[in-house]
């Protein structure tokens, strides 16, 4: 029996429920006793070298589970620093637009035109819309405008 033959042969042994002595073992594998001896000492290096390769590789995983943990805290930090800007940017073009639309209503009021919180919330409401909202709000009190006073230079 070569010897690769007999180590697996001495490993399928040693994992049965059964406490082997050194002797019983050479009986049964055909071989010295120091043969045994030594075929236990090569699986002992063999064991402690894939044990070797396993506590390196579990090492290699929790190193690269702790960057991507890092990877994804900093995503979601970022995230929520984007969310923040955001609701302030949201919030001062907000305030900016409904200082527009009470000017608008004030001015409008001064100027006789009816319903003027009205159209100042339109005015503030259409800001939100990047130059199509100043167009259409500035086309309807135009219009509005024209319909409700008899004289233009009014």
């Amino acid at each position: 029996m070569d010897s690769s033959a007999r180590l697996l042969r001495l490993l399928s042994l040693l994992q049965t429920p059964r406490d082997w002595t050194g002797t019983e073992l050479a009986d049964r594998l055909e071989v010295s006793t120091r043969t045994v001896r030594n075929d236990i000492e090569r699986l002992r290096a063999l064991v402690a070298k894939e044990y070797e390769a396993f506590t390196k590789a579990v090492a290699d995983w929790t190193r690269i589970k702790e960057q991507w943990l890092e990877d994804k805290k900093r995503a979601v930090e970022v995230a929520r620093e984007i969310q923040t800007e955001v609701a302030h940017y949201l919030l001062t073009i907000s305030g900016m637009n409904a200082a527009l639309g009470t000017l608008v209503a004030v001015a409008l009021h001064f100027l006789g035109m009816p319903s003027p919180a009205l159209w100042g919330a339109m005015v503030a409401i259409l800001a939100f819309i990047p130059y199509l909202g100043a167009t259409i709000s500035t086309s309807v009190l135009t219009v509005v405008a024209l319909l409700t006073f008899d004289d233009v230079a009014r």
